[in-house]
């Protein structure tokens, strides 16, 4: 059977739920076929929203706060999910790597100084290209204790 498993931002906004949704998923996993949905991390959507205005306004202070923190929390959440320091090295360099084009793209709509509905779909992508590849290194690390247990 195809299940599918959606999860919401404040299941995934901390290294002990990430855990706990990876072994959900696992647990499940038997016998089925395991779709699995991340929403961005409590809080980024609305700072996504909140920092395209901020955009609109050519408020750079606003744009390097946003995105240190965005860096900070997702780095943190994938530092406290994965206990195998070569996956968590992998995800952190995966996350930095989507920050960093995060950036890319804020500061090429200052530059341009509107805020497209296009450019706005692209912008609100980040959250969950974000929070997708932690739950993925982290499901790759239950998949591993499980397997040691």
């Amino acid at each position: 059977m195809r299940l599918v498993m959606k999860f919401g931002g404040t299941a995934v906004d901390s290294p002990d739920k990430v855990r706990h949704v990876a072994h959900l998923v696992k647990s499940h996993k038997k016998d089925n076929e395991i779709v699995c949905v991340v929403s961005a991390l409590r809080g980024m959507t609305d700072g996504l929203l909140s920092i395209a205005d901020s955009v609109k306004r050519g408020d750079k202070t606003s744009i390097d706060e946003f995105v240190k923190k965005s860096a900070k929390i997702h780095t943190d959440v994938a530092e406290g999910a994965i206990s195998d320091k070569r996956l968590k090295n992998e995800a952190v360099a995966v996350v930095k790597k989507i920050i960093n084009e995060l950036e890319d793209v804020l500061g090429g709509i200052v530059l341009l100084g509107e805020v497209t509905p296009k450019s706005l779909d692209y912008l609100m992508s980040f959250g969950e290209r974000l929070s997708t590849p932690i739950l993925s290194f982290a499901l790759h690390i239950d998949r591993q204790q499980l397997w040691r247990g």
